[in-house]
């Protein structure tokens, strides 16, 4: 187990209800993960889908992006950046607050942000 996995590991400790975590790279290759999704494909997706948000004119004309929260009746996705090149994806419970899945997942970035850049 690597050092990020340990610390996804210590992040899922902190939030019940996570069910996964997942650091990869904007050209979706996955750095480490933890828990029960499918690491590539998720990698995969969420890069392409995170490269079109920051490409469009909507999102950029807010700032910079920050995170994406995708609910589904199953459970949420939340999409944090790490930095220009990666981003941190935690799959929780529905019934987990989006905001303490957003607190967790944005002291965790805070923490591991240097490391990424």
């Amino acid at each position: 187990m690597s050092d990020y996995e340990r610390t996804l590991g210590e992040l899922a400790a902190r939030i019940s209800g996570l069910r996964a975590a997942l650091v990869f790279e904007s050209s979706g290759i996955e750095v480490c993960s933890w828990g029960g999704a499918d690491p590539d494909l998720n990698a995969a997706e969420f890069a392409e889908l995170l490269g079109r948000l920051g490409a469009t004119d909507t999102v950029a004309a807010e700032g910079s992006m920050d995170g994406v929260t995708i609910r589904g009746t199953e459970g949420q996705w939340l999409l944090v950046p790490l930095g220009a090149e990666y981003a941190l994806a935690l799959l929780a419970e529905p019934a987990v607050p989006q905001g303490k899945l957003r607190f967790y997942a944005e002291e965790w970035v805070a923490a591991h942000r240097e490391e990424f850049a």
